[in-house]
């Protein structure tokens, strides 16, 4: 199931606004230290969620050796960010099992988080 342009945009104002509002982004990251991935159109995406219970939701099947992980927001954009721009990855905005919805180059997220005051 696909999300329409204005859900997939709606998703990510809620996105951007959870994170400012708590100043943390979940991921699931895996025993290994890995975080989860995918690959789709040649180039790896990285889901991160708002919230714990968006993150939990999705560590179900494949993505179930995976456990939900809040990263401080000003670390995300300093930190982890910058190395997924490097390795020209993409980020799936809070996603859930049916739908990725909007997805960003991890280059362009930095300056949208920061564009939105969320750091």
């Amino acid at each position: 199931m696909a999300l329409t342009p204005q859900e997939a945009n709606a998703r990510e104002d809620l996105f951007l606004s959870e994170c400012r509002n708590h100043g943390e982004v979940w991921v699931l990251r895996h025993v290994t230290g890995g975080l989860a991935n995918w690959v789709e159109n040649d180039a790896i995406v990285v889901p991160v969620w708002a919230n714990r219970a968006g993150a939990e939701h999705c560590a179900v099947g494949d993505l179930g050796v995976y456990e939900a992980v809040a990263i401080k927001l000003a670390s995300f954009i300093a930190d982890v960010l910058p190395l997924l721009a490097q390795r020209e990855c993409w980020i799936a905005l809070h996603p859930d099992i049916e739908t990725a919805g909007n997805q960003r180059p991890a280059a362009e997220l930095a300056a949208l988080i920061r564009a939105e005051g969320a750091a």
